[in-house]
């Protein structure tokens, strides 16, 4: 079993303090993007994840219309 913590982020430097602070303490992140839509809350730019330079694996769960 392993457990994946989940990075949910509004603003895209809150994004990349949590994936480096992630780093720390696993390999492996889910990160959540949603588009005020789908579910009433938003994210971070998904513009961002071209960005995003780690050595973390990460999926993505895509919470969009």
């Amino acid at each position: 079993m392993k457990i994946v913590p989940a990075v949910l982020a509004e603003r895209e430097n809150d994004f990349f303090f949590l994936i480096k602070q992630a780093e720390a303490f696993t390999d492996y992140v889910q990160i959540d993007i949603m588009d005020g839509f789908f579910v009433p809350s938003r994210s971070f730019p998904v513009s961002a994840l071209n960005r995003l330079s780690t050595n973390t694996d990460f999926e993505i769960r895509l919470k969009v219309r």
